[in-house]
């Protein structure tokens, strides 16, 4: 999985207006942006009003892990983004992560292709990681960067995820190890 368009990693902003015909229009904003990124993964926060945007990579030669920060685009007036600072430890394969958003919880359901992680977005930000028992997927996370993987999909009290002729379920009651 590259870039699109392929050699190109880019930085800007866009948002889909919905009003009549669907346009995309790009964003002029402010504040400390994640910068140029491909492969990042992102949920859309509707308590804090804001995207909250994880991992990527700025090229496959460069940085192939990625950084594994975190930002947020505030959605509310001017968009601003800002870097999150969260405690605890994150995911450590930034590049290859897949995101969901806990309602519930408000918290977001990270998956780096091997572990399961929770940002408790409530109070301060917070990275949790999941005990490996109640994990679905394939041993290798190479199976989860492959064309035929799809995102995950967070239904009631567990994320579903079908990679290949298989499909895995995490449960989000699954408790934090850390």
């Amino acid at each position: 999985m590259g870039a699109y368009p392929p050699g190109d990693v880019l930085s800007d902003t866009w948002t889909l207006s919905l009003n009549g015909t669907p346009t995309w229009i790009q964003l002029e904003a402010s504040g400390e942006s994640p910068g140029q990124r491909q492969r990042e993964v992102g949920i859309y926060d509707p308590l804090g009003q804001r995207l909250i945007v994880y991992g990527g990579s700025g090229s496959d030669d460069v940085d192939p892990v990625g950084p594994g920060d975190l930002h947020a685009l505030s959605l509310d007036g001017t968009p601003e983004w800002t870097k999150i600072r969260a405690q605890g430890t994150g995911p450590s394969h930034a590049w290859v992560a897949s995101a969901s958003y806990d309602s519930v919880a408000q918290r977001m359901i990270v998956f780096d292709g091997q572990q399961g992680f929770a940002l408790e977005l409530s109070s301060e930000p917070t990275w949790h990681h999941f005990c490996d028992g109640e994990l679905r997927f394939p041993s290798s996370y190479d199976s989860l960067v492959t064309p035929f993987a799809s995102e995950p999909v967070l239904v009631a009290d567990g994320v579903f995820l079908s990679v290949g002729d298989g499909a895995y379920r995490f449960s989000l009651n699954t408790p934090y190890c850390d």
